[in-house]
Formats: structure tokens, C-alpha cells, sequence
């Protein structure tokens, strides 16, 4: 737990750093030294408070657990936020001065939470000698944020534009950081049991069975994310397709659309026009036409995919939990590893099913476009 708090002590401080030295970039001689100094204060009087709830956290850290078990969610939604607020500057790239970097600079409940366990850690650790310890990790904090805002603001001369996209990137990559560290950290405390089952095979065994139960315990959320996507997907689509058989039943046979028979009058008017133009049409309104069932194609493979992903992540943290006689534990993961491969398998069947129905109606529709396409070429033909 303590490496794990100073983990997140490092990359809170290179966060900040990466704001502090996008706001340098900004600013003249006078305003860096201001901002700089702004800075060193704001969290000079975060580490003091931390210092000062430490004890009454360490002493009653049960009053501290509900705010404590939110943390994947609050990391989730700092996450979100700076992935969002990144990609729009990217996005933007107009080059104009960015309040941004407030979004890095400002501690998150996560990172303030960092801040106040790590120095609970110091109290606990130094009894006597909590405050100069604390003032080190303060000291070691800035460092690091001061070498990252010197990197982030070497090159603050070429330009607004350039820098914005430097700070959205930095943002996009942090963002990255910590949804990585949110889906891989609640699985460390099962991981070095792992590592204990697995200790009689040898350090190296064990070291290696711990790594690939972190890496395929990592991936239960986004499987399990993917499948209630993918759930919603042919959902809407079968809704789609119940709208689409009402309409061609209620309307009968429906004709060939009017804007596509357009653009072929376009081309045919054109001088010079031959069939090879006419072909290249023809290959651009079927590719378009059969790349709205993609997602369909797509979800038939994908979704029993993701549902035996879903099934065998639990099965071995069950097993695992089964060895120490967690019977409660084993009897939640099998209800996770059913629920997604009831899912998984539903989801693709309904996906294959549904595909198989529009992709005959696109072929219906195909055959009587490019009849009434010949019919129209061959009629503008015999008109010139």
C-alpha cells in the first residue's frame, strides 16, 4: 500500500508539473515567478493540511473507508474529464490561451487522497519525526513538478497552437495513465495472492503467474463494458429492423433511392463520361450501403468473444478464492461468469439473425438499384 501511495504521489506531481509548465509557457519573466510562487503556496497548504488530518486518518481510518472505496470511481470520472478536456483542445487546435491546465494543477480527490495517505504513511512510520519527513515528501513532490513544468515550457516561444496541442496531449496521456491505473490497481491485492499460490513453483513462476492474472484481471471491466455496449447496440438495431420490416411490408416494394439515380444523371451528363465512371459509382453505393451492417458483423464475433473473456476472468479469481475457502467470493464471480456468457452468447446470436435479415434486404435493394442504374444509363445513352 505505502509503494502504491508514493506511486500516486509521483504521478500527481508530473500532472501538476505538466499544468504548471503549460501556464509558464504562457506568462512573462514577472507573471512565471508569480505563478510559480502561487503554486508552491497552494501546495504547501495541501501538504500542511495532510499533515494535520494524518494522525486522526491513521488512528480512524474505518471513517475514512466509504470516501476510501470510491476511489476507482472518483479516478474514473478525473479520468473522463481530462480525456475529454484533452481531445477537445486537440480537436480545436485554434491556438487560443487555455484554462486547461487548472485541470491539472488543482488536486482531484484522488490525488488529494494520495496526499493524505502518504502522509499518513510518514506518521505511522516517523512518529517522531512526522514534519520533517512530511516537508522532504513536499520538497520531492515540487522537484519532480518543477523538472516536468521546465520540460513542458522549454519551447513556450514557438507558439499558442503548438503548446495548446502539447497540453491536449498531455492530457490524453494522462488520461490514459490513470484509467490503466484504476482498471489494473484493485487487482493487487489479489495478485500477491496469486503470487503466494503460486510461490512452491519458484520465484520466477510466481512472478509471471502474478503478471498474467494482473493483465487478464484488467480486462474484466472493459469485456464486461463491451458486452452491455454491444447488448445496447442489437438492441437498437433489432428495433431498427422491426421499423424497417413495417415499412416495406406496409409500403410493399420499395424503389430505388432518388438521390443515388441523381448523382448517376450528374456523372452521365458529364462530357467525355464512359462506364468506368458509371462502375466506380456503382462500387461506391454498394461499399457505403454494406458498411451500415458492419457493427452487426462485427457483433457476432465480438460479443460471445467478450462473454468467454467475461467467464474465464471470474473462473480463476474463484478458483483462487476457492483454495482459501472464500465459498461466498467463488459464488459471485460464477454468477459474473454466467451472467456474461448468457450475454455474450445472446448477443450474438441476435446480432447474427439480425444480420442475416438486412443483408438480404440489401441485397434486394442492390439488385433494384443497379437494374433501374442501367436502365437509366442506357436510357440518357440513346438520348445524346
Amino acid at each position: 500500500m505505502t509503494l502504491g501511495m508514493f506511486v500516486s504521489m509521483a504521478s500527481f506531481s508530473v500532472k501538476a508539473g505538466l499544468g504548471w509548465g503549460y501556464l509558464l509557457s504562457r506568462r512573462e519573466r514577472a507573471g512565471k515567478i508569480a505563478a510559480s510562487a502561487f503554486l508552491a503556496g497552494a501546495y504547501a497548504l495541501l501538504f500542511a493540511a495532510a499533515g494535520l488530518v494524518a494522525p486522526r486518518f491513521a488512528s480512524d481510518y474505518e471513517l475514512f473507508l466509504p470516501l476510501w472505496r470510491e476511489g476507482v470511481t472518483l479516478h474514473w470520472a478525473a479520468a473522463l474529464l481530462i480525456l475529454t478536456w484533452g481531445a477537445a483542445l486537440l480537436k480545436s487546435g485554434d491556438g487560443h490561451g487555455s484554462r486547461a491546465w487548472f485541470a491539472l494543477v488543482v488536486p482531484c480527490p484522488v490525488c488529494a487522497g494520495a496526499v493524505l495517505a502518504s502522509a499518513s504513511c510518514l506518521t505511522l512510520y516517523f512518529p517522531e519525526q512526522a514534519t520533517p519527513a512530511l516537508v522532504g515528501l513536499y520538497a520531492a513532490f515540487m522537484m519532480v513538478a518543477a523538472v516536468t513544468a521546465a520540460v513542458m515550457s522549454r519551447d513556450g516561444g514557438v507558439g499558442k497552437k503548438r503548446a495548446t496541442a502539447s497540453l491536449g496531449t498531455a492530457m490524453v496521456l494522462i488520461s490514459a495513465y490513470f484509467m490503466l491505473s484504476a482498471l489494473v490497481a484493485p487487482h493487487f491485492p489479489e495478485a500477491r495472492r496469486v503470487y503466494r499460490i503460486a510461490a512452491n513453483a519458484g520465484t520466477a513462476s510466481a512472478l509471471l503467474q502474478s503478471a498474467l492474472y494482473l493483465i487478464s484481471s484488467s480486462m474484466l471491466y472493459p469485456a464486461m463494458f463491451l458486452l452491455v455496449a454491444g447488448f445496447a447496440a442489437v438492441t437498437a438495431s433489432a428495433g431498427a429492423t422491426v421499423a424497417e420490416w413495417a415499412r416495406r411490408h406496409g409500403a410493399g416494394r420499395t424503389e430505388p433511392e432518388m438521390a443515388e439515380l441523381e448523382r448517376l444523371d450528374e456523372i452521365l451528363i458529364r462530357p467525355g463520361v464512359s462506364w468506368d465512371d458509371v462502375e466506380t459509382l456503382w462500387r461506391a453505393i454498394r461499399l457505403k450501403r454494406w458498411k451500415k451492417l458492419d457493427h452487426l458483423r462485427v457483433l457476432t464475433r465480438l460479443s460471445p468473444a467478450m462473454g468467454l473473456v467475461g467467464t474465464l476472468i471470474p473462473m480463476s479469481t474463484g478458483l483462487a478464492s476457492l483454495s482459501q475457502g472464500d465459498v461466498s467470493r467463488l459464488s459471485s464471480d460464477l454468477v459474473i461468469a454466467f451472467s456474461t456468457t448468457v450475454v455474450g452468447l445472446c448477443s450474438g446470436v441476435a446480432a447474427y439473425a439480425l444480420y442475416t435479415v438486412r443483408s438480404r434486404w440489401l441485397e434486394e435493394d442492390l439488385q433494384a438499384l443497379q437494374v433501374a442504374m442501367e436502365a437509366r444509363a442506357s436510357q440518357i445513352a440513346g438520348s445524346k
